[in-house]
């Protein structure tokens, strides 16, 4: 399964690339921790970095739920900067996203205090 994520999530098609980042939650339910955390998080943060706009755009609108899976200090380090830049990004449709499903900063201190309290609460 893995080796079929990483060939979509590197496919020349932007649609492949459009609906793994569509569906990024879906599949990490069917992966343990660790490879969300070796595969899946890098294949989400290309596609918050992806050439397209339009898979920009639909994975910024799964950043809050995705977050939610991952530790802190990987959304810290990986996903808070791409969602940084996106907030300056060229096509208004993937700024838009931004504003529209994550209100501001709020979605971050909330996948932080999730994400942090699931991570400290299974390494404990």
């Amino acid at each position: 399964m893995i080796t079929f994520i990483k060939s979509c999530s590197d496919d020349k098609s932007w649609r492949m690339r459009y609906v793994l980042a569509d569906k990024i939650v879906e599949v990490a339910k069917c992966l343990d921790r660790e490879a969300i955390m070796q595969h899946l998080v890098d294949s989400f943060v290309s596609f918050l970095q992806d050439v397209e706009s339009e898979v920009r755009a639909i994975a910024t609108t799964r950043s809050a739920e995705f977050c939610k899976i991952m530790d802190g200090p990987t959304v810290v380090k990986k996903v808070i900067p791409a969602l940084k830049k996106l907030s300056t990004d060229t096509f208004m449709h993937v700024r838009s996203m931004i504003h529209k499903t994550q209100t501001g900063r709020g979605f971050v201190r909330e996948s932080l205090v999730h994400s942090s309290t699931h991570w400290q609460f299974q390494h404990n």
